[in-house]
This record gives C-alpha cells, structure tokens and sequence, in this order.
C-alpha cells in the first residue's frame, strides 16, 4: 500500500484501549474479511497481504455461503474451526462468527 491507497476492514478488532478517533489508523490486532459474491480469490490474497504488512497480527476470512473460516499467513489460508486468542486466552468457535 502507498499513499493515497486505503484498504477498509470488513471487521476489525483493536486490543488495548478505547477508540480515539472516528476513522482508525492503528493497526488493528484482528482482521476478518467476510467474503462476498464478487470477490475474486486474487484480489483477496492481496488485500489479506496487505494487512499482514501492516502488521495485523490475526487475519481471518470469514465465508458466510459456505459457513468456513480460514486464517491468512504467510500468502495463505488455513482452514479453522476458531478464531484463536491463545493470548488472551479466548476462543471464538466458526459457529458463533456465523451465528
């Protein structure tokens, strides 16, 4: 991403504290991308890799036709049964992302 270029979260999830401002320019600690019916799988991968540049710790595609969640890292995407925040020592089971 360079100037002028602004990729927006789909659902984004800050640790830590309390918004400061309307329109966040943090890096978030959690990214979930909800898939959509135009989406293409090329155009994915590279706004999922421009979150992990940024520095987004967890990135999650969530596709709520087929009721899967997957984790981005490292150029590709796993499937999961949960968000994981081991260091929080939370879980977020697919079926409540899809409830």
């Amino acid at each position: 991403m360079g100037p002028g270029r602004y990729r927006v979260i789909d659902i984004a999830v800050f640790a830590h504290h309390e918004p400061s401002e309307e329109v966040r320019t943090e890096v978030p600690y959690v990214t979930i991308e909800v898939l959509s019916p135009d989406d293409r799988y090329s155009g994915l991968l590279e706004k999922l890799g421009d979150f992990e540049t940024l520095g987004v710790p967890h990135i999650y595609l969530a596709d709520p036709f087929h009721r899967r969640l997957s984790r981005y890292h490292a150029g590709g995407l796993t499937p999961v049964n949960a968000i994981d925040l081991s260091e929080f020592n939370a879980s977020i089971p697919a079926a409540e992302v899809f409830r």
